[in-house]
């Protein structure tokens, strides 16, 4: 039985927005994985990285997947490159409805083109190579999918709304 609804977008400041408010319109619960992984981890991501190794990160995040996936009742926000891990994506499809909010390219590269953060500026700029990849798998494996136009987070909370109600009937 599905107890969750997992929000996934190759942009996930935007995911979580729109879940959230979600979250709150069917007082469920919101989880993030990252913000979960983040909160447990007692060092960062890149010292885990340079003491240890990929492969231990990488084991760190699939816990952290595997215990977000078994809480109930929850809204869950997971970052794309997570969810293109096979083990994560089996656990969060084996408890949640999989909701994609696909984005256009062209809306894609105008929001990577906004940032003024270059950091973050970088990360989404890497993620172009792997663009298609992604909204591939993500097509392919979601219940819901929702074709973003605009980045506007209540008018897309309207529309998943909607579409999640519709799902349900």
């Amino acid at each position: 039985m599905k107890n969750n609804i997992t929000f996934i977008c190759v942009v996930n400041s935007f995911s979580r927005g729109v879940a959230q408010q979600v979250a709150d319109k069917l007082d469920l619960y919101y989880a993030d994985i990252n913000d979960f992984l983040n909160f447990n981890m007692v060092t960062s991501a890149q010292e885990v990285l340079n003491v240890c190794g990929p492969e231990y990160l990488a084991k760190l995040e699939q816990e952290a997947v595997n215990t977000v996936a078994s809480f109930e009742n929850t809204i869950i926000t997971v970052e794309t490159r997570f969810f293109m891990s096979e083990a994560s994506r089996h656990v969060l499809k084996d408890g949640s409805m999989i909701v994609y909010l696909k984005l256009d390219r062209k809306v894609y590269d105008k929001y990577v083109e906004s940032i003024k953060d270059e950091s973050q500026k970088q990360e989404l700029e890497n993620i172009k190579v792997v663009f298609d990849e992604y909204d591939k798998m993500c097509t392919r494996s979601s219940e819901i999918i929702l074709d973003v136009k605009d980045l506007n987070e209540k008018t897309i909370t309207k529309k998943v709304l909607k579409l999640i109600n519709n799902y349900f009937k």
